[in-house]
């Protein structure tokens, strides 16, 4: 089984994806179920909706983080086994139905928003730059999770 690349342009495509992976079940390729992948997903969704409880040092942000974003938006994708905060990693058990149900409700929340609160590690950042990294962050975990077919 290949690994797919879903490319994403809307938070809409997202939700569409969440659903069909729902609806169809999947095979995993990675170490997350789709429950996993939502709630570390939704840390970031929510974290750009009201706010993160962490903040990179600002040489970190300036040293690291600009650089990285810099790169992140000339290239479709993430890096694999890229450093995540750990308060984004998802437990064991996590039911995907209600996971798919809270990130679906992030994701309308996010089509509408006006304004967004700073990254972690990135500062300020566009509503366009918001949505580039959300979108291409969904499809590199979605990635992992392959449709059943039939």
């Amino acid at each position: 089984m290949e690994r797919r690349k879903p490319k994403f342009d809307t938070y809409e495509d997202v939700i569409r994806d969440l659903e069909m992976l729902e609806k169809s079940g999947y095979s995993r390729l990675g170490k997350w179920s789709l429950g996993q992948v939502c709630t570390h997903l939704a840390f970031y969704f929510r974290g750009s909706l009201e706010g993160f409880e962490f903040k990179a040092p600002w040489i970190i942000r300036v040293l690291v983080g600009k650089p990285f974003l810099w790169w992140l938006m000339r290239r479709e994708g993430y890096p694999d086994n890229s450093q995540t905060v750990p308060q984004s990693v998802p437990t064991e058990n996590v039911d995907d139905h209600e996971a798919v149900m809270k990130t679906k409700e992030l994701l309308t929340r996010l089509s509408t928003a006006k304004d967004l609160h700073p990254s972690g590690l990135f500062g300020k950042l566009t509503l366009d730059q918001w949505r580039m990294m959300h979108l291409q962050h969904a499809g590199h975990h979605l990635g992992f999770l392959v449709p059943k077919k039939g």
